[in-house]
């Protein structure tokens, strides 16, 4: 199976990814200190492929807000707002960036069997590029930072495009 990760580095989905042999899995990490430890927890799992990239909208560089010691970061404008409340100290780090056109195009991919995406805010977007190009079999995708006007809009399309999905509060 084929699949794209554009999730947390610490995401407890790495282990049955790295514990799946047969699998293919592309995961992207923008923030280069974190990627670097995801470099290190994959390192004896030939089968991850990791890549040092946000998916945005254009191809070239974004700059993205990190928090709390690299735990945490955003180019979601609407999450970066909420966050201010905690008065945490940020840093904003140029990255590296793609749409997911290029992704798929650059490691020849098509249809990846699944696509996870936590993106703090950007999820909604994200999906759309994907859906633009692809059908994954299966998508995991974190609505929590999705402003609500948009909620409906993306349910909607999944669900025109065939797709069952389940949201915490209730399964459709």
């Amino acid at each position: 199976m084929l699949g794209l990760m554009i999730c947390d580095t610490d995401d407890q989905s790495h282990k049955w990814i790295i514990a799946a042999p047969d699998w293919t899995c592309f995961l992207l990490e923008p923030q280069p200190r974190v990627f670097k430890r995801l470099l290190e927890t994959v390192r004896d799992a030939p089968n991850v492929k990791p890549i040092n990239a946000a998916i945005a909208d254009h191809d070239g560089t974004a700059e993205l807000t990190v928090f709390r010691l690299d735990v945490w970061s955003s180019m979601a404008p609407q999450t970066l707002a909420m966050r201010a409340k905690f008065n945490e100290p940020t840093r904003v780090v140029e990255v590296k960036c793609m749409t997911a056109a290029t992704l798929l195009r650059t490691h020849g991919l098509q249809n990846p069997g699944f696509l996870m995406i936590d993106t703090e805010g950007l999820d909604r977007i994200i999906l759309d590029q994907f859906l633009d190009v692809c059908r994954p079999g299966l998508i995991i995708c974190e609505v929590a930072h999705v402003p609500s006007d948009e909620m409906p809009a993306m349910l909607n399309r999944l669900g025109a495009l065939g797709y069952d999905y389940c949201l915490i509060n209730g399964c459709s």
